[in-house]
């Protein structure tokens, strides 16, 4: 009898570290959604067992991931995908397999629904106020983009299902961010892999002080560090706040004007602008530079100028 109790003892210890060995293969360790194979487990699982049944599938991202990881540094970047998480959790309340496909990007499978009855949940995830508080009292706000497509009326696949969710994502993506579109057919086939500034082209664009500046509006996207401190500013996110990510912010209200000017509709990649203006930096120093400006059409951030600066000496 006690061998028998042993026994049974040592299987149930056995069982439950199987079982909590495959929650763990399954599940996403900083969000505690389910990752890329548990998702796919689940809709191989539905699709398998509901052969004639309905579903709906989401894709989205946090638009500007890899600036606001510049900008802010990763924890704030994490503590974004774990808000994203909570939202997303939260807005579709079990209705869905909310999970957590790799990077910033995330995967809603809603069963049971088809596009036009999942569209009232996919419309207030997009919708929502995507803002949280650190610990520290600071407030921070992302976007999201989000594309969507349903079974069988779209794909027949699980494979043909993700690729047209990705093409939606991807159109989303070219026609500004921030909103959430469902596929259509004939939509571009690409991958969302090719979103973002790497290291390696900012380094390369942007030797000395320099920014990247959105040309429609003097929006900042990226400031360097050699920037940074030419505003004495004590790092990326001191810049930011500092400059309220405004070109008009940072240049002597007298030249404001005439420098946007000099690039407002200068679509010429070929060209080279240079312009000298005042600076204003934190400290209330006025500092005279010389700035070269040369026009960008990238993918997926549109028509940019990627801008080095000098201080000029006085006289």
């Amino acid at each position: 009898m006690v061998l028998l109790t042993v026994t049974f003892a040592a299987l149930m210890i056995m069982f439950s570290q199987r079982k909590r060995l495959s929650v763990m293969a399954e599940t996403d360790p900083l969000t505690g959604l389910l990752n890329r194979k548990g998702r796919v487990d689940r809709i191989d699982r539905f699709l398998k067992t509901n052969p004639d049944g309905t579903a709906t599938e989401v894709f989205l991202d946090i638009d500007d991931f890899k600036i606001i990881n510049d900008l802010y540094g990763h924890d704030i970047g994490d503590e974004a995908l774990k808000n994203l998480a909570r939202n997303l959790v939260e807005v579709f309340d079990g209705a869905a397999v909310v999970s957590r496909t790799g990077g910033d990007e995330f995967g809603v499978f809603i069963p049971g629904r088809t596009a036009e009855q999942a569209e009232p949940l996919i419309h207030a995830a997009s919708e929502r106020d995507q803002t949280f508080t650190t610990a520290q009292g600071k407030t921070y706000t992302y976007t999201i983009s989000m594309g969507y497509s349903d079974y069988p009326a779209q794909a027949k696949t699980r494979e043909e299902l993700a690729r047209n969710v990705d093409s939606a994502l991807y159109n989303v993506k070219l026609n500004g961010k921030h909103g959430c579109q469902r596929y259509v057919a004939g939509m571009i086939k690409q991958s969302r892999e090719q979103f973002g500034f790497t290291q390696k082209e900012l380094l390369k664009s942007l030797p000395g002080a320099g920014m990247i500046c959105r040309a429609e509006d003097a929006g900042i996207l990226y400031a360097n560090e050699d920037l940074v401190r030419l505003f004495e500013c004590d790092n990326l996110e001191d810049f930011n706040c500092f400059s309220l990510g405004r070109l008009e912010n940072i240049i002597h209200p007298e030249d404001c004007a005439r420098v946007l000017d000099a690039h407002r509709g200068r679509a010429d990649e070929a060209a080279l602008i240079v312009t000298r203006f005042r600076i204003v930096t934190k400290a209330g120093r006025v500092r005279n530079l010389i700035a070269q400006a040369r026009f960008r059409r990238h993918e997926s951030f549109g028509d940019l100028y990627y801008v080095t600066a000098m201080e000029l000496e006085e006289g």
